[in-house]
């Protein structure tokens, strides 16, 4: 018999495996944001007092005693809110009332109002801008009548903002009442613009005492 011859086996050739590339995860850094807290608007501080008198600096502590003095003698137990620069600023149960009786004292002993110039009420405090007080008299000039004549004071005592052109004219632009009288009105709106606030009444006649006048 004759044998077959093997085949030559093949040789096989493995195949060198590719290098795995290790995928390496990098951990995130985490990045802190920063917040940038936005700068605050200086708010204005809600005032308690509704009651101004206007008096003289230079004798700041007689003023006080007189102011003190003479609404306990009108029956008013006055808190002192803010007392600097020639104004003072009081709380009183009825500031009206307190006027009105302090007017009768002025008309018989004028001598005890010293060292003080004006009293009179406050019926709302704001913002000494434009918008706030044109927001604010709109509202206040509501208690006058149509039949009835009216004027506005304004009193710049402390002025921090440029208001661009006359600011009367813009303040009385939103009050809607016809008879402007300038001598002898029956309403008065009173503007007292002190820094970033703004004190504003509506007033009779009789609810404004102003001392320098009943001494002439």
């Amino acid at each position: 018999m004759v044998k077959k011859s093997k085949k030559p086996k093949k040789k096989v050739v493995k195949k060198s495996k590719k290098p795995v590339k290790k995928t390496v995860k990098k951990k995130k850094k985490a990045v802190k944001k920063k917040v940038i807290k936005k700068a605050k608007t200086p708010t204005v501080k809600v005032s308690k007092g509704n009651l101004l008198v206007s008096f003289d600096p230079v004798h700041e502590e007689s003023a006080k005693t007189e102011i003190l003095g003479l609404l306990k003698e009108v029956g008013e137990n006055g808190k002192i809110v803010s007392f600097s620069d020639g104004l003072a600023e009081i709380s009183v149960r009825n500031p009206r009332k307190a006027i009105t009786s302090l007017l009768e004292i002025a008309k018989t002993n004028i001598d005890q109002f010293r060292y003080t110039f004006n009293w009179w009420p406050v019926d709302v405090w704001c913002k000494s801008e434009l918008l706030e007080m044109q927001k604010e008299i709109k509202k206040i000039q509501k208690g006058i009548k149509p039949e009835e004549k009216w004027k506005m004071d304004l009193i710049k005592r402390k002025l921090i903002r440029n208001y661009q052109g006359s600011l009367i004219v813009k303040l009385t632009d939103v009050v809607d009442k016809q008879k402007i009288d300038l001598n002898s009105p029956d309403k008065i709106i009173r503007v007292e613009l002190d820094g970033e606030r703004a004190g504003i009444s509506l007033l009779t006649p009789n609810e404004l005492l102003n001392v320098p006048r009943l001494r002439n």
